[in-house]
């Protein structure tokens, strides 16, 4: 039987490019694809099933779970019957208990997790934070003071309260922007895997996952310039991975001549300026995340430091364009 060779060439939100090679050998397992528009990103799915109805299937029940997450993490909007983001932020009051959508309840308690296991450079409970310099980022115009940022910044993640499903949020203003697409995407591996589905691709902006290839080849992933969208400063590959790349990219504005990212260190209040990207690849989807979202806060040394016995492996695009891996980046380079 001939192959069908065929090239997919995915612009991945200007961070990454993937070049999908697939090899199709069999007639009864097809290829399909769709792609979705939540969590502030479009979100493309590539699978291999056997038929038409059953891809339409898994598909229409990924969605479901991308837009549920979607309503439960907004922050800007209530909805009917959901106590999500929008209602606990800004309806509850000092010693209130609610009852959460258990989706909702375990994001949450994921979060706070995270403050730990990053030495609090992941801090839910800084999104007052976060809509201050949203707001200057808005205009591009001018610079939070600390002391603007220390009059809001009077809540910790102890604030947050859970038990057996609910919460108390002390006026805590919750942020799950940093974590939840990684968190959800995770959910959607699981998902596939559930259903057999081992064969696939999930572009989720800056999250990449990748399961098994179709044929005895790998995944070839592009890691972008944050400068330049169609400039690729290096290439991974590889099968069963997930690649987290964290930068500015276009996320950044300028005011007397210096760059402010969007990335903003819980424990300064201010971006970092450490890297222009960072990149994590490992094979846990919400692993990547966090690390990546952690290291790009960090100085070099602390986060060489910081990786080891993560098991993991990262590239560091500095801000003066120079390019540091970690000590077995090089197993992804190999063809």
């Amino acid at each position: 039987m001939k192959k069908n060779i065929s090239l997919i060439y995915i612009l991945i939100s200007a961070c990454s490019i993937i070049f999908l090679f697939s090899y199709d050998t069999t007639k009864e397992v097809l290829e399909y694809t769709d792609t979705f528009n939540y969590l502030d990103s479009s979100i493309y799915l590539k699978i291999y099933t056997t038929s038409s109805e059953k891809a339409e299937e898994i598909f229409s029940n990924i969605e479901e779970i991308y837009n549920d997450y979607d309503l439960l993490v907004d922050k800007n909007k209530a909805y009917d019957g959901i106590n999500n983001l929008y209602y606990i932020n800004y309806n509850l009051t000092n010693n209130e208990y609610i009852k959460l959508d258990k989706k909702l309840y375990k994001l949450i308690k994921y979060g706070k997790s995270l403050y730990e296991l990053t030495d609090g450079l992941i801090d839910i409970s800084k999104g007052s934070v976060i809509d201050v310099w949203s707001s200057y980022q808005y205009t591009a115009y001018g610079v939070p003071t600390i002391e603007e940022l220390n009059l809001i910044n009077v809540f910790d993640i102890d604030d947050i309260v859970l038990s057996n499903n609910k919460i108390k949020n002390n006026n805590v203003n919750i942020d799950l922007s940093a974590i939840s697409k990684s968190y959800v995407t995770s959910l959607v591996i699981g998902y596939l895997k559930d259903n057999n589905i081992n064969q696939y691709v999930i572009n989720a902006g800056e999250n990449i996952s990748v399961g098994d290839n179709f044929g005895d080849d790998y995944y070839t992933i592009g890691i972008g310039n944050p400068d330049n969208a169609g400039d690729i400063i290096e290439v991974v590959n590889g099968n069963n991975i997930d690649v987290v790349t964290i930068g500015s990219y276009n996320e950044y504005y300028y005011f007397n001549n210096t760059r402010y990212n969007y990335q903003i260190n819980p424990k300064t209040l201010y971006p970092s300026e450490y890297f222009k990207s960072v990149t994590v690849i490992s094979s846990d989807i919400n692993k990547s995340n966090y690390i990546a979202n952690a290291l790009f806060l960090m100085d070099i040394d602390s986060g060489m430091e910081y990786i080891k016995k993560k098991n993991v492996e990262v590239l560091w695009y500095t801000t003066d364009n120079k390019i540091i891996t970690s000590d077995n980046f090089d197993k992804y380079l190999e063809t």
